[in-house]
């Protein structure tokens, strides 16, 4: 392996030299490289086997004998790596990445380290300003040149055994060395990011960071300018702008790219899920000569229009992640959240599970400080009286748990009650407006204005200057560091609510955000009905983001009842809507708040144990569906178009099944006079099931063919 050691101190200068010689020649399909890795472990297998055969124990031998699996390991995620890598530069010696990387480790005797990459790539960009994309790519690259390296040592007749334990020593330690983070250091488009005049972009964490500079490549791209330009670019609008939020280089990245608003195109999707079953219904129509058989087309057509619709663009769309503060020393002042858990009091062993389960919650975020407030918002099931006897008890035992809570853990836990009212539709006392009712008078008492909800336990004083409410519901669990992120993506600029006066909805920011949920691994497992129809169960451990169409492709993130509310904003839009007219009220907060879904989050959920608590669940979600008929229509005007057409479109869903069985039903019982129907019906039912079995491989896993079935029944959600 040829190539003298440069010291460190002298690294940057000799890079900035190398460049010269490394200068970009044109473009070529990663394919190519991959091709080269593939052939370099091919090249190191045949060694290891043919040492191996001849009875060869040299020192070099025995490295390769032991260490092999160690390059294809390695190998194996740079393969990955470029894979998801459209185009690469070219030099004189391949792609430039892996050349750049090969000509570091040849300079550090066959490994390198954080210091040794940061100056090295320094000085490159002396010379050759890397893109975004090919310092992201540069860990992979490291590894890719290594594997590399060692097959050309192992292809000379004596390899030399100081090299081959140096590049494997390098493999072996790869994945704990912060190469990536080196890369960063080294961007020239970080640099001028990082002068932002908000100060936001230094503070926020990594893979935000990253968003904006993937950003800037795209860009660059779209208006053919070079990276570092377009960076300036937004830099030097940002100075200009007195408005805090447009003060923020990531305005001008994310939100009016450079200065132009991006256009709304959400009116061309609603039209394509209006027309498009329409005009394929009057197809079947035509085809089968039936009327009756193209009515029951219509119901499984819009299903089938609206999967392909969405499936498409959330495959032209990339992700759209929430940008967030990596708040590393807990949650400030101006960020103070108030995480409560909504239930029904039932009795002395639930109020105790609710009170250790918030406990819980307080140890697993640590890490937030003591800005973020613990709370149980409570009512009483409905009832004939105000108050009885036993639930002045039950009130009085729960508010004692809740005192020796704040004893053992020193303060920051609180009990929320309020009184029962008549409700006039059950003619029973109850709480009045329900959740949204509660969550409407915490607010209040959080903002101090008039509530009727009482502080039973805590100290009332803390509450002053709680801005966010986080919600849960009884059975939701919070994941360990999941406050932490979403109230550091509710403190970011480009979250921050403005509300729209004349309208009374957000225009701008974020009012509430919600992460995804997922089935508790426990409540996944714990009656047979539930491993039939409940999605996989547990957290997941590595996080990724779960894809949303209306977030993705035109920012419209809804709300899931679960997640972080801006008390003010909440109060701004949603105090004076009708009593007892909402029973949805999740949808229409999503709406009137410009709802942001946070998918690299997660929380898990609980899932129903039978058929009867299933459906009793579908049937409310379905009747409060239906109740917001209003707003689709003349009530709705402020809303956005497309926040309608959510609304709407959730009444379309919910009559899809009957359509289905109608049609399935139409097909058995008129001896196959309306087959189309009922195959279009078969289709919907079938397409989660066929999409999940070939949009992933085949991976065994417990229960795995009740799993696969589930899909074909419950869906993909």
């Amino acid at each position: 392996m040829e190539g003298a050691y440069i010291p460190l101190e002298r690294l940057e200068s000799h890079a900035a030299a190398l460049a010269e010689e490394l200068r970009p020649r044109g473009q070529l399909l990663p394919g190519t490289e991959r091709r080269t890795l593939s052939l370099a472990v091919a090249a190191l297998r045949r060694a290891e086997r043919s040492s191996r055969q001849a009875g060869e124990t040299g020192e070099a031998e025995r490295w390769l004998s032991d260490n092999l699996y160690l390059a294809e390991r390695a190998a194996g995620e740079s393969l990955s790596a470029f894979r998801r890598t459209p185009l690469l530069r070219r030099c004189a010696e391949g792609a430039l990445i892996t050349s750049l990387a090969r000509a570091l480790l040849l300079t550090g005797g066959g490994t390198a380290d954080e210091g040794r990459t940061l100056a090295f790539l320094r000085g490159i960009q002396r010379r050759i300003p890397l893109r975004g994309q090919e310092l992201r790519l540069f860990p992979a690259a490291s590894a890719a040149a290594a594997v590399e390296l060692l097959a050309a040592e192992y292809a000379q007749p004596t390899p030399d055994p100081r090299q081959a334990e140096a590049l494997f020593s390098f493999l072996r330690r790869l994945p704990g060395l912060e190469l990536a983070r080196a890369a960063e250091e080294s961007d020239a488009v970080d640099a001028v990011l990082r002068r932002d005049p908000a100060g936001i972009y230094p503070r926020m964490d990594e893979t935000s960071r990253r968003t904006y500079r993937v950003a800037v490549e795209r860009l660059a791209r779209r208006f053919h300018m070079p990276e570092r330009a377009v960076a300036k670019r937004a830099l030097e609008l940002a100075s200009k702008s007195a408005d805090p939020r447009r003060a923020h280089v990531g305005w001008y990245l994310l939100e009016e790219p450079l200065g132009e608003t991006p256009p709304d195109r959400s009116g061309r999707y609603i039209l394509w899920n209006l027309l498009s079953p329409v005009l394929l219904t009057l197809a079947a129509g035509l085809y089968s000569r039936s009327l009756t058989a193209a009515l029951l087309s219509l119901l499984p057509l819009t299903e089938l229009c609206k999967r392909s619709a969405d499936r498409l663009l959330l495959r032209l769309t990339p992700p759209r992640r929430v940008p967030r503060l990596e708040l590393r020393e807990g949650v400030p002042p101006e960020g103070k959240t108030l995480c409560v858990i909504s239930l029904l009091l039932t009795g002395r062993e639930a109020a105790d599970r609710a009170v250790r389960r918030m406990e819980e919650y307080a140890l697993a975020n640590r890490d937030a400080g003591d800005n973020l407030l613990f709370g149980l918002l409570c009512d009483l099931p409905e009832a004939d009286q105000v108050l009885t006897r036993a639930e002045r008890e039950l009130l009085s035992h729960t508010a004692a748990a809740v005192d020796k809570l704040n004893e053992r853990r020193g303060g920051g836990f609180f009990l929320l009650t309020r009184e029962r009212v008549w409700t006039g539709d059950t003619d029973k006392f109850g709480g009045w407006e329900r959740k949204r009712g509660a969550m409407l008078e915490l607010c209040r008492l959080l903002r101090e204005r008039e509530s009727a909800l009482a502080v039973a336990a805590g100290n009332k004083a803390a509450l002053r200057g709680t801005v966010y409410v986080l919600t849960l519901d009884a059975d939701t669990r919070l994941e360990p560091e999941t406050a932490r992120a979403l109230i550091g993506a509710a403190l970011h600029p480009l979250c921050r609510p403005a509300v729209d006066p004349l309208r009374g909805v957000v225009a701008e920011g974020r009012g509430v955000l919600h992460p995804r949920i997922a089935v508790e691994l426990s409540a996944a497992g714990r009656t047979a009905f539930a491993r039939l129809f409940a999605p996989p169960g547990g957290a997941e451990p590595y996080p990724s983001d779960a894809r949303e169409v209306y977030m993705d492709r035109y920012g419209s993130g809804g709300f899931a009842g679960k997640g972080l509310i801006h008390a003010e904003t909440f109060l701004t839009c949603l105090e004076n809507l009708p009593e007892r007219a909402v029973l949805s009220h999740d949808a229409l907060e999503g709406a009137f708040l410009r709802g942001g879904y946070v998918g690299d989050v997660e929380l898990t959920d609980g899932f129903p144990t039978g058929p009867l608590s299933y459906y009793a669940r579908q049937h409310r979600w379905i009747r409060g569906d239906w109740q917001n008929l209003s707003w689709i229509l003349s009530a709705g005007r402020a809303l956005p178009a497309l926040e309608r057409w959510r609304l709407a479109d959730s009444l379309r869903r919910s009559l899809v099944p009957a359509g289905e069985l109608l049609a399935v039903c139409a097909a058995l019982f008129a001896r196959g006079r309306f087959c189309l129907p009922a195959a279009l019906a078969a289709l919907c039912l079938l397409l989660p099931w066929a999409e999940e079995l070939l949009g992933q491989p085949f991976r065994p896993e417990t229960d795995a063919g009740m799993r696969l079935r589930t899909r074909t029944l419950h869906g993909p959600g």
